[in-house]
């Protein structure tokens, strides 16, 4: 007898706040006027021989002017984005809770979801990081290794810009994610059960 198919995931969106963007993006103009300055003036630096002490400290800055300035903008295009912060569907999540939006993270690269230390953020946990890391544009990228480099989960979802309760996100995610893990479970199971009879 044929099993009939599991109900899909109901499709589950958490607006943003749209006001807790605005500390982030204070900050990174702040360091971009930092940056700018650093240009024009020269950033304290320790003693460089000759060209070395003008050429690098203005070279940072400009590297710097651009980081931020590229995360200011991503800032002010969240701000005007009328999609929601965080989207859960039957194909998996789309996160947009913070500067470095990545792409749609799929059901089956997703090993689990639970609370981190990290003060107001929710963690997927990853089976390949570096994987899907590397599909990202490079805004997202540079941010997620430098997250990995300060010992920071790859995957966060920042709760403070989301209009829900920590609890609700986090049953959300892993209601979504038990319907898929059993989804594929099944199908698992009626695959080896076929090759068994064939």
């Amino acid at each position: 007898m044929e099993r009939p198919p599991d109900p899909p995931i109901e499709p589950q969106d958490f607006q943003a706040r749209k006001w807790s963007y605005f500390p982030e993006l204070l900050v990174h103009l702040t360091l971009v006027v930092a940056c700018v300055l650093g240009v024009i003036f020269g950033l304290p630096w320790p003693d460089l021989p000759g060209i070395l002490g003008l050429v690098i400290p203005r070279l940072v800055g400009v590297l710097g002017t651009a980081v931020f300035g590229y995360a200011s903008w991503n800032v002010v295009r969240l701000l005007r984005d009328p999609r929601p912060a965080l989207q859960i569907t039957g194909e998996g999540v789309l996160n947009r809770t913070y500067w470095a939006t990545t792409t749609l993270v799929p059901w089956e690269e997703i090993l689990e979801i639970r609370n981190t230390r990290v003060t107001g953020a929710l963690e997927i946990v990853l089976r390949d990081p570096r994987a899907f890391r590397d599909r990202q544009t490079l805004g997202p990228r540079m941010f997620m290794r430098l997250g990995s480099l300060l010992g920071r989960p790859p995957f966060l979802i920042f709760l403070p810009q989301l209009k829900a309760s920590r609890r609700e996100v986090f049953d959300e995610l892993q209601a979504a994610h038990s319907a898929k893990e059993l989804t594929a479970l099944r199908e698992h199971r009626l695959l080896g059960e076929s090759d068994e009879s064939a």
